[in-house]
């Protein structure tokens, strides 16, 4: 197989790219494989979502910054962004301690390559409790067991609890004192709370580091498809595999689209929890 990309590092993306299908991940980071097709249909009412998305994310981020809230909120004045806005300011933050940390990049490395996360909001207790949060805009509000099992969940925990918080005189963080949170837009008032463990990181750590050997040691001219062919609607190599041409439509994507991104498109789909600013 080619090899990886000289300074080639692994995202949460890039890991669940893998999960999903090897073959986007092949095409994707070893072939850097181009194939505009569109993610979904109607498209241009997904690039609006994925903008708005953008823009809240910009929002909260200059809020955390203390930005004049009442110059914000003129920034937020169309819907579904003015919804999602006001259910930030009413429910975004409730039980987040206030030594808030928005928009940062942890890496750890793991045999040898890097572990890269990028963390909408850590916040750090009075005790060394560490709650990373991270803001979603999709329509699709997952079950608890989904989210668990998604690489950010596995990722963002590890690298934290690898890396510490020097910053704040957190050299080493206890895989005990971190908790994840996901915050839905659609669903304000009941956030997806997870507490992580050094069990959990344990069984993380293993999971990563077979993956990582498993993609260095795959031998397959082409890799293979995913057996599940309802992501093939919404991946842009769909044609190219054929696994059809239509996108699905918007309204049954039964995924986040907010992990809809870095697709190599017109615009940018990475993960807009990963949108650097």
């Amino acid at each position: 197989m080619p090899e990886l990309p000289v300074g080639f590092h692994f995202t949460q993306m890039r890991l669940q790219d893998y999960l999903d299908c090897r073959r986007r991940f092949q095409l994707r980071y070893l072939h850097g494989q181009p194939w505009p097709a569109h993610v979904v249909e109607p498209a241009d009412l997904f690039e609006k979502h994925v903008e708005q998305g953008k823009q809240f994310h910009r929002l909260v981020h200059q809020y955390l910054l203390d930005f004049p809230l009442e110059s914000l909120n003129l920034l937020a004045i169309e819907p579904p962004l003015s919804r999602w806005w006001q259910s930030f300011l009413a429910h975004g933050l409730e039980g987040i301690p206030e030594a808030r940390v928005p928009e940062t990049t942890h890496s750890t490395s793991l045999s040898g390559f890097r572990l890269v996360g990028k963390y909408d909001l850590i916040s750090i207790g009075d005790t060394g409790n560490v709650i990373i949060v991270d803001w979603k805009t999709s329509k699709f509000v997952p079950a608890m067991s989904d989210l668990r099992s998604r690489m950010q969940s596995r990722l963002y925990p590890y690298i934290l609890a690898r890396a510490g918080l020097s910053r704040f005189g957190l050299k080493t963080i206890r895989p005990d004192q971190i908790s994840m949170r996901y915050w839905y837009a659609e669903d304000p008032e009941s956030p997806k709370e997870f507490s992580y463990s050094q069990e959990q990181f344990g069984e993380d750590e293993q999971f990563i580091d077979a993956l990582i050997d498993e993609i260095q040691n795959l031998k397959e001219e082409i890799f293979p498809l995913t057996d599940d062919v309802k992501k093939c609607r919404y991946c842009i190599y769909r044609s190219l595999c054929d696994r059809g041409i239509q996108a699905g439509p918007i309204d049954n994507l039964e995924t986040d689209l907010d992990i809809l991104n870095d697709w190599p498109e017109g615009i940018d789909l990475d993960q807009l929890a990963e949108i650097e600013f």
